[in-house]
């Protein structure tokens, strides 16, 4: 009982040092305020060597601007392209153009009790517990010499990213999108190439950055899938007691 009642102190202190964390980075550091909130589209994933995946990104707020982001699965290191487009928000062309270049079908995942589910049950998975102490870490970050999550993702690496939870499915985690943070996130919508064994996942971060932009994101991992003999629905393997997505 004792060690119970540590360990929520513990916690609570953490979570009081991130409030004064934040309190001074909007307070005192010197960071004005622009509020660009991200919005995502999945376009598609070409048939190309290497494979590409295509993104429609929105900014709002003093951004106010559109472009594509393309990732090129190279390896080791998959790379990001960013085309600017000429009007916010037009991505009928692009809409169009997919249907004269080879690309993958695409699944999407469900959200069903407490778990996001391919429509096998051959993957299963749940966002990662919130962790106080790694968002402690971020701001400490944002106090000292770092800007947001670019910065905290160019130190860290896919170190700095807290994965899902795979109750079903082996994940391998290949590309996270550098404007993410990925620290007590939550799965926003979840995608599943089978024929390349390719999932991505886009997340949502409600801690606003210096400057109140979102640092929304995606992760794309490979995923080797158990294979089943029927697709029927499956029923969940467990409950997932973080309740969040």
């Amino acid at each position: 009982m004792v060690t119970m009642k540590r360990c929520g102190i513990v916690a609570g202190l953490r979570m009081v040092l991130v409030g004064l964390l934040i309190l001074c980075v909007f307070s005192h550091c010197g960071y004005s305020s622009t509020s660009c909130r991200q919005s995502f589209h999945l376009l598609f994933l070409t048939e190309s060597r290497p494979l590409t995946l295509w993104v429609g990104e929105d900014l709002s707020g003093e951004c106010s601007l559109s472009r594509l982001v393309q990732v090129v699965l190279e390896e080791p290191h998959p790379r990001t392209v960013y085309t600017l487009l000429e009007e916010m928000g037009r991505w009928q062309w692009l809409a169009r153009q997919k249907t004269r270049l080879k690309h993958f079908a695409l699944d999407s995942l469900i959200w069903r009790e407490g778990l996001w589910w391919n429509r096998s049950g051959t993957i299963q998975l749940a966002s990662p517990p919130a962790d106080s102490g790694d968002m402690t870490a971020f701001w400490q970050h944002i106090a000292g010499t770092g800007s947001g999550a670019e910065s905290w993702n160019r130190l860290h690496g896919l170190d700095g990213v807290e994965e899902p939870l795979f109750l079903s499915g082996n994940g391998q985690l290949l590309y996270a999108y550098p404007a993410g943070l990925y620290i007590n996130y939550r799965i926003a919508k979840a995608y599943w190439f089978p024929d390349p064994g390719l999932l991505v996942l886009f997340t949502t971060q409600e801690q606003l950055a210096p400057g109140l932009d979102t640092m929304n994101g995606f992760l794309v991992y490979r995923v080797k899938a158990e294979r089943v003999s029927s697709d029927a629905d499956l029923k969940p393997k467990g409950k997932v007691g973080h309740g969040n997505q």
